[in-house]
Order: C-alpha cells, then sequence, then structure tokens
C-alpha cells in the first residue's frame, strides 16, 4: 500500500485504498467523462474529512499537489464529481443525529440520502418534498444545487436549508449561521476567510446586482449575490452549488414539512407545441406538484423496447404528451384534475388517475426511464442535460430543435418540467467510437448555441461541472469575482481545481469516457 494511504488510514476511523479495482469504481459518475483517482477515502466522520484536507494541504506546501474530489452517490450528470487525486466518498457518513418534531428540524450527516431520510421523518409525518432518484445524498443534492421536480411548487432543497458544516480546504470547520452586522464584525475580527469574502463582496457591487436580476443561473459562483443582505451575512448562499470547490459539506440542519397526500396524476396528449403550452399555463394557475412535458416520439422510441404505456391502449399519440401532478387533499386534488380536463381542446387525448389505473402511471414514468437507458439503438448519455428555458421561448427553441434534429437525422426529442423551466434532450451516440465522442463535443456546442440563441442558460438547472464549462461564459467582471471568492476559501486551489473556473477545453476532452480521445478537435 502507498504511504500516503497508510498514513491516512493510522490517523482516520474510516478507510483510505490506494487498490487499482476500487479507484476504478469511482472513476466514473453520470457523465460522459472518466477520472480514475489514486485514493478513495471513506470517512466516517467530520474530523476524518478534516484531517484528510489538512494533510493534502500540508502536501501543497511542499509542492505536492494532490486534488480532492469529492461525491455521494455520484449523480452528477457534468462530471462534477471526478478527480485525478483523492476522492471523498460520503456513503458511510449517514446517519441521521436527531430529529426535532416540534420544531420540524432534522440534522443529518451529508452522505445520507434523500430516500433514507424520508424514510425516517415519514414516521414522524415529516418530509423533505425534494422529488428526485432516492439514492441521491443530501449533501450532494446541495452542492449541485439540484433542482427538482417539485421544485416549482416548493422551491427546492435551497428552501430547507437552515445551517451546514463545511469542511474547509485547511481543514478547519465552518459553521454556516445567519449574521447580524455586529456578529459579523466579531467574525471578521476572528476570521481570515469572512474579512476576505466582505471586501471582495463590497468592491463587487455592481456585479452582484447583475447577478442578482439573472436568478435562474447556477453557474460559478451566483449565489455569492445572497451572501451579504441588508441586515444578514450568511455563507449559505455560497456553498450551495458550489461542486465541492470551496467546501465539503458534512453536516446539514433542514427544516422539513408536514406529509401530503400522495399525488393524483392526469396526462394529455397535444397535437401541437402551442395547444400545450395553452394548458400548461392554464394548469399552472391551479398551482401543481409538477408539470411534465415530453415528446411523444419518447414513447415511440420506447415502444419498441417493449415499454408502451398500457394507458394508450392502442393510440400512438403525435405531438406532445403533458403529465400534471396534484398533492392537494384527494378530493381537491380530483377537483383540480377536473378542470384541467374540461380545459382541454377536442383534439386531446387525456386520462386522469383512478384506483384501477395507478400501476398504470407508473409503469408510463417506467417507459420515460426505458428510453434514457435504451442500449438496444445505441446510448443516449446526457450530454447537455437541465438547460433552462423560457416559457415565453419554447415554443421557437422547440422549433429551432426540430430543425437541427433534421440535420442530424438524428432525434431529439425532448422532457422536462414547464414549471422550473429545465428540460433535456438526449441523442443517440456511442461514445465507444472516435466518430461518436467527436459528435458529442460538436454536438454540445451546437446544442448550447440553440439554448442561448433563444435566451436561455446551459446552467440554469444546474451548475457547469467540467462539461458544461465547455460552453459556460462568463464576463470579465464575474470572472473575476469567482477567482476572488474561490482564493479565499481554497487558496492552494487543493479542492475540485477541474470544475468551474478550472476547467478546459482540452482538459475535459481528454476525459471523455474510453479511449483514443486524442483525435476529437476543438474548432
Amino acid at each position: 500500500m502507498n504511504k500516503i494511504a497508510q498514513y491516512l488510514n493510522q490517523h482516520t476511523a474510516g478507510n483510505v485504498f490506494d487498490r487499482a479495482s476500487i479507484c476504478e469504481a469511482y472513476s466514473t459518475d453520470h457523465s460522459i467523462l472518466k477520472a480514475t483517482p489514486r485514493f478513495v477515502a471513506l470517512p466516517e466522520d467530520t474530523e476524518d474529512i478534516r484531517k484528510i484536507l489538512h494533510f493534502c494541504s500540508r502536501l501543497k506546501e511542499r509542492d505536492f499537489s494532490l486534488p480532492v474530489s469529492v461525491s455521494g452517490g455520484r449523480h452528477s450528470k457534468t462530471g462534477a464529481v471526478l478527480g485525478s487525486g483523492i476522492h471523498i466518498s460520503m456513503e458511510k457518513m449517514n446517519e441521521i443525529a436527531e430529529i426535532d418534531v416540534r420544531g420540524r428540524l432534522v440534522r443529518v450527516q451529508a452522505g445520507i440520502t434523500l430516500g433514507e431520510l424520508n424514510t425516517a421523518l415519514a414516521m414522524n409525518g415529516l418530509t423533505i418534498p425534494v422529488e428526485t432518484d432516492p439514492t441521491h445524498t443530501i449533501g450532494g443534492l446541495i452542492a449541485s444545487a439540484y433542482e427538482d421536480g417539485y421544485a416549482g411548487k416548493y422551491g427546492g432543497i435551497y428552501n430547507y436549508l437552515d445551517r451546514l458544516e463545511v469542511v474547509l480546504a485547511d481543514g478547519s470547520v465552518l459553521q454556516t449561521a445567519n449574521l447580524s452586522r455586529r456578529s459579523l464584525e466579531r467574525a471578521k475580527s476572528e476570521s481570515r476567510l469572512y474579512r476576505d469574502i466582505d471586501k471582495t463582496l463590497e468592491s463587487n457591487t455592481a456585479t452582484l446586482d447583475e447577478l442578482e436580476s439573472q436568478s435562474f443561473e447556477s453557474k460559478g459562483y451566483h449565489s455569492a449575490a445572497l451572501v451579504k443582505m441588508k441586515k444578514s451575512f450568511d455563507f449559505l448562499p455560497l456553498i450551495f452549488g458550489s461542486e465541492g470547490t470551496l467546501g465539503i459539506i458534512s453536516e446539514v440542519i433542514l427544516y422539513c414539512d408536514i406529509l401530503p397526500p400522495e399525488p393524483k396524476h392526469m396526462f394529455a396528449t397535444f397535437s401541437t407545441i402551442r395547444t400545450a403550452i395553452d394548458f400548461m399555463e392554464y394548469a399552472t394557475e391551479l398551482k401543481p406538484l409538477k408539470i411534465e412535458l415530453l415528446d411523444a416520439k419518447i414513447l415511440d422510441l420506447a415502444s419498441e423496447n417493449g415499454k408502451k404505456p398500457t394507458l394508450l391502449g392502442k393510440k400512438n399519440p403525435s405531438g406532445y404528451v403533458v403529465l400534471v401532478e396534484f398533492n392537494d387533499r384527494p378530493r381537491k386534488s380530483m377537483k383540480k384534475i377536473k378542470q384541467c380536463l374540461r380545459h382541454l381542446p377536442k383534439s386531446a387525448f387525456a386520462i386522469a388517475e383512478d384506483n384501477d389505473n395507478s400501476e398504470d402511471f407508473k409503469d408510463f414514468h417506467n417507459s420515460l426511464i426505458s428510453y434514457l437507458n435504451d442500449n438496444l439503438r445505441g446510448e443516449r448519455p446526457p450530454l447537455l442535460d437541465d438547460i433552462s428555458m423560457p416559457k415565453d421561448r419554447l415554443a421557437h427553441f422547440l422549433s429551432d430543435l426540430r430543425e437541427y434534429a433534421g440535420e442530424l437525422e438524428n432525434p431529439l426529442p425532448i422532457f422536462g418540467n414547464f414549471l422550473t423551466n429545465n428540460y433535456s434532450v438526449r441523442p443517440e451516440v456511442r461514445l465507444d467510437t472516435v466518430e461518436g465522442r467527436q459528435f458529442a463535443v460538436k454536438f454540445i456546442k451546437r446544442y448550447a448555441s440553440i439554448v442561448t440563441d433563444n435566451s436561455g442558460s446551459v446552467t440554469g438547472g444546474s451548475p457547469e461541472g467540467a462539461v458544461k464549462a465547455l460552453v459556460t461564459k462568463y464576463s470579465d467582471d464575474e470572472k473575476k469575482l469567482y477567482e476572488a471568492i474561490k482564493n479565499a476559501f481554497d487558496p492552494q486551489h487543493i479542492l475540485n481545481p477541474n470544475l468551474k473556473l478550472g476547467a478546459t477545453p482540452r482538459a475535459v476532452v481528454r476525459r471523455l469516457r474510453t479511449a483514443n480521445n486524442s483525435s476529437i478537435q476543438l474548432a
């Protein structure tokens, strides 16, 4: 075993591995990238993380670089959790420290999964109303600024954060808190970090005002605009969406919500996007839990794998499918669904959920999963998922997308959430071929230009990570601000240095999955 692994194993309660097979297992996430770490660490508590980062900081002082990446469930679709140094996996830090039922608060280690937490909370009639894969960790959802399916109604996990415990690059521990002006002055007298960030914010007020007007963005450290308000100062917005580049989240205190009733569903098909948008705008006024939009071609492609939804019977819809969910009291939800049904055009085909077809609605969702994981026709990896598109530009954007799909002779059916304005497409591409990887890079650039030409944002639904950094642009003032924030938190650039401002097109291309990447052209 390497001496570094031996030393860390002697000084931490968790384990550190350098075995090739274990490092290989942590070399990929849900993105198109691959990076094999030299070491994998599985800490068991905050003290373990503190010791690892302090050790890496001391190494950097001696001109030995061992960059640190961190992951929870490795769900990133942009390569945000991959690194070549020491990879910290939070999977063993998955305990619930306490639940305050009366105060509706819960304190957890950051590696607990959303599914584990909500199962425990449900026993007390509580929940964290976030819709995503239940194996997502709480720390991962925070670090990735994840905007889930229920964010349109509940605002996402950010709205449920009270405080964070964060281990900084030098091994010190930061407890975020909403400080008054007097408390801030005391913190500045005791901490270089508070002094540096306060000075940075004071000297970049015009840039921060511009960032605050772009509330839909999540690139860089965009939430810096929320750190210093009129009567408060809190580092929490900076850590949110920082993707492990400013510190490692070790513990979290969250607010909880009352467990709502099970949602009721309905779906309808529309021949044109205009009629679909008109209906979705009407449904939005009824305050639904979620409104999903998907191109009906997805169901056709899923049917080829034997996953045709039984809800459709013998129908083969064309155009677009809209799925609406309400989670009010059952009678109120059904009343809202009836209102939606009455508002439909005569040409629409619609079905509302009842006791007899609830399982069929679950099967409907499985069809989408089948499409995304279709290995019979090739591979549909997330090249540039979770873009943000304004409602008033959606129809024009889809028109441009259809034109591009015709040029490619590659279907680009869209799926996404009308309430959060986040959408994705998954072109067929074989990443095990040179041609496929060349296509992936070209697609990312062309698709990004279609998004921005329609006033959308490639980082509106998730931060840039490494993949989106290929097409993420910052103004000079914005870049200056982000660099100052990074230098204040991580002056030695130990934490995920290949993300955000540190990501370069050449480095990203070199890390594309499979071999023979050298022939990919960036132009």
